[in-house]
């Protein structure tokens, strides 16, 4: 999807952490491969969080995943609440728009990911976009970015609590973004070690391009 965002929209997130990582992501997008997650599972230890093999223990540290994303560790701590609920209004003010359904009881826990597609190719098609449109599709775009790799298990919901964290662009930098990226690696791994799912998500083509 990088490939198709509006010139307007890739200046504008050159302002922010994820950068660095938007630029890899058609390397990584065309590398990923379940027979090497099954290879690297067998060799994972869910216990240490490192790869075993005959000459010693290997894993991916803070260091690699900042050199590979340029994402920040230093700052506030990004902590998973997937019992956060966001009102309407807030989701209107975290998006700047709401989509069509609301998951839940109108006081939604997690939204449609195809609604948020969807929104890209209305924004994006069509006519020369506002600054407003600008930073709304920006929003969408870092939505589905941390859908697809932050979150360790896939599915068309995609929870809302880190909605709040990107309402304001001049935060991003204030969070520890490479820290929650390694933990969500970490998890993945545990569940292709541990036969519970085997999937291209949390970052799992970090191995590959490192």
């Amino acid at each position: 999807m990088c490939d198709q965002l509006p010139p307007a929209v890739l200046d504008f997130l050159r302002g922010t952490p994820f950068f660095a990582l938007i630029d890899i992501l058609p390397s990584v997008e065309a590398l990923r491969s379940s027979s090497l997650l099954t290879v690297l599972g067998e060799r994972w230890w869910d216990t240490t969080h490192t790869f075993h093999w005959s000459w010693g223990e290997l894993t991916m540290t803070p260091e690699d995943v900042f050199a590979l994303t340029g994402l920040p560790f230093g700052g506030e701590m990004l902590i998973p609440n997937s019992r956060r609920r966001i009102t309407p209004d807030g989701l209107r003010a975290a998006l700047g728009w709401l989509p069509g359904r609301i998951i839940s009881d109108g006081i939604p826990h997690s939204v449609m990911v195809h609604h948020i597609e969807d929104e890209c190719e209305r924004v994006r098609d069509g006519h020369e976009m506002t600054c407003q449109e600008v930073r709304q599709l920006s929003r969408c775009y870092l939505l589905l970015i941390f859908h697809d790799f932050f979150c360790a298990r896939g599915g068309d919901n995609m929870r809302v609590w880190w909605l709040p964290h990107i309402r304001f662009f001049d935060r991003l930098y204030t969070m520890a973004w490479g820290g929650y990226v390694l933990a969500v690696l970490y998890e993945s791994m545990d569940l292709i070690c541990r036969h519970m799912e085997l999937n291209h998500r949390g970052f799992t083509t970090l191995w590959e391009v490192s």
